[in-house]
């Protein structure tokens, strides 16, 4: 079992949803497990709001592709765009022990993508950000 689907997203949060709701409808179409699509809706929409409100895209850009892979034990999630080089793994694990109101805005998306995910990775090819993520079926 192998199936592939492919959206773009021309960098707007209204797009983010609609794709959203597209992804989510294909993983259930595969029959991916509850878990795997909540992981992978959660990734999707961390990685892509962070890209939309902070990547400092030029003024006309390609957009934001994504590919979703279902495979027969995982789902995998690769997010590309041209924006700003930006490694979001490298962002420093929030202390969760701080109280809420004393902790810095920000970092705790990737670090629920960093505890919800089996794999992540960044790499940068040429002048885009390449980000794969996966969730195993368990």
């Amino acid at each position: 079992m192998a199936a592939t689907a492919a959206y773009t997203i021309q960098g707007t949060l209204p797009e983010l949803s609609r794709v959203a709701a597209l992804m989510t409808s294909f993983l259930e179409d595969q029959e991916t497990p509850p878990a795997a699509i909540f992981a992978a809706n959660l990734a999707l929409e961390e990685i892509v709001t962070n890209t939309i409100k902070y990547g400092l895209f030029p003024e006309v850009h390609p957009g934001i592709s994504i590919s979703v892979h279902v495979m027969a034990d995982h789902v995998e999630l690769v997010i590309e765009d041209e924006a700003a080089a930006f490694d979001p793994f490298s962002v420093e694990t929030p202390d969760t022990a701080t109280p809420l109101a004393e902790r810095p805005v920000g970092g705790l998306g990737i670090h629920l993508i960093r505890n919800m995910l089996d794999t992540f990775s960044y790499e940068r090819s040429g002048h885009r950000n390449i980000i794969r993520l996966t969730k195993r079926f368990s």
